[in-house]
């Protein structure tokens, strides 16, 4: 017989999977677009937190200071992941060398005392996750409903988790 997994243990799952991926997108409000931007997240589970080094005159910055709710999403393989939350602007360098890693360096040759460097946190309140199956499977899932003439229904699990 199995048990549905708690909340505790959805939300562990949500930050495993964050931890793995290198890559995700920061999502803000720029008026009444939203933006997408590739950045290199740095998972904090201990804090809850999704940290982002930037530039001081990135236009992110203003879009966070006029709405603070992004939306962080990640992908890899069959897995995706999306957080949302508010987010805060943080010119502290110890927080910056904190987060400091040799990718960061690669963007910001001058070291982690250069003033052009921030650091982004996001906090996210909920999160969401999604494990779909590999794609001989869901190519077969949906070939098998187009031969049927049914849906093809969920392929792959959805789990959600307050932060």
């Amino acid at each position: 017989m199995s048990t549905e997994p708690t909340a505790a243990e959805n939300t562990d799952r949500i930050w495993t999977a964050a931890e793995k991926i290198h890559t995700a997108m920061l999502v803000t409000q720029s008026g009444d677009r939203l933006i997408s931007r590739p950045m290199a997240p740095i998972v904090r589970r201990g804090e809850a937190s999704i940290w982002f080094l930037t530039d001081r005159d990135s236009g992110k910055l203003d879009d966070i200071a006029a709405h603070p709710q992004v939306s962080v999403s990640f992908s890899e393989g069959s897995d995706y992941l999306a957080f949302h939350g508010p987010a805060s602007v943080h010119d502290d360098r110890a927080i910056i060398k904190d987060l400091w890693s040799n990718g960061a360096q690669a963007y910001y040759p001058n070291g982690p005392d250069d003033p052009v460097v921030l650091a982004l946190r996001v906090q996210p309140d909920h999160a969401e996750y999604w494990d779909g199956p590999g794609s001989v499977v869901a190519m077969f899932k949906m070939a098998a409903a187009v031969a049927t003439g049914k849906s093809v229904g969920d392929i792959g699990e959805h789990i959600e988790a307050e932060i």
